[in-house]
């Protein structure tokens, strides 16, 4: 339960630190890389100020679902926080992890959270690499990555350079 969000009954971000300084000290220890993927669901202000709040729960836990059904046993699904949730697939490149972004990005805008209501979401994505100090610095660059493709028009995948 403490590593659980309540609404989604994904992790949460505690067990996603947890999951992320494991994975930071074994790439440090086998030179192997890990990815992060950062999801923002698009416009979700407009879904709980014309649906409600409780619409707005179904989409975020719905979101969760399907985030975690197409991840699997591949990587782990955190909600980050309000309409954000965060992937992290171990032994991953960014090839991959694009790959992943992208499937989860196609499937996610074909889904119908409520009658008649799709979302997109956007997708930030970074890998680690060998100068990272802390894990911290993959999150932030999947972050910037996710506003990059914010900027870029919503409903697509940008990957840290």
């Amino acid at each position: 339960m403490v590593r659980q969000d309540p609404l989604t009954h994904s992790y949460n971000r505690l067990a996603l630190d947890e999951a992320l300084l494991d994975e930071y000290r074994l790439a440090q220890e086998s030179r192997r890389s890990f990815a992060v993927i950062m999801v923002d669901a698009d416009h979700f202000k407009k879904v709980n100020d014309s649906y409600g709040h409780t619409v707005g729960d179904i989409v975020l836990q719905k979101m969760a679902k399907l985030l975690a059904v197409q991840v699997g046993v591949k990587g782990m699904v955190a909600r980050f926080g309000g309409e954000e949730f965060t992937v992290l697939l171990p032994n991953t490149s960014a090839q991959e992890a694009r790959s992943v972004a992208e499937t989860l990005r196609e499937e996610l805008e074909k889904e119908e959270m409520i009658d008649g209501l799709y979302i997109t979401a956007s997708f930030g994505i970074a890998t680690y690499k060998i100068d990272d100090s802390h894990y911290e610095q993959v999150l932030n660059r999947a972050d910037a990555a996710l506003y990059k493709a914010k900027e870029q028009g919503r409903n697509r995948v940008v990957v840290s350079a």
